[in-house]
């Protein structure tokens, strides 16, 4: 077998060990889709100088504070996008926390 079929098929095998009923081109569609948000929201921390006040903190706060923000950011960034509950539940898959979390986050 070789390297593109070896690929496809751990691709394919992922889709099915976490029940995702998509295709692979699907899949990479979305993977592309966060990766671009990602480099959205750093450019954005860079740009308001948040990312200054991160550094400064320890790395738990950091982290609770950046995922706060994240969660502000997308939600602002999506609310006219779509229903506010399917954002909140965008958000809770992304950053793996229940949708009360994500909730508490975004309209503290």
């Amino acid at each position: 077998m070789n390297k593109q079929q070896k690929f496809i098929q751990q691709c394919e095998d992922y889709l099915q060990k976490h029940n995702i009923n998509m295709s692979i081109v699907e899949l990479f569609i979305h993977f592309q889709e966060i990766v671009f948000l990602h480099k959205e929201f750093n450019s954005y921390l860079k740009q308001t100088d948040i990312n200054q006040s991160l550094e400064s903190m320890k790395r738990n706060d950091r982290l609770k504070a950046k995922r706060e923000i994240f969660s502000k950011w997308y939600f602002l960034h999506k609310r006219n996008k779509g229903l506010t509950k399917e954002v909140l539940i965008e958000l809770s898959e992304m950053v793996f926390l229940s949708e009360r979390t994500v909730q508490d986050d975004v309209f503290k």
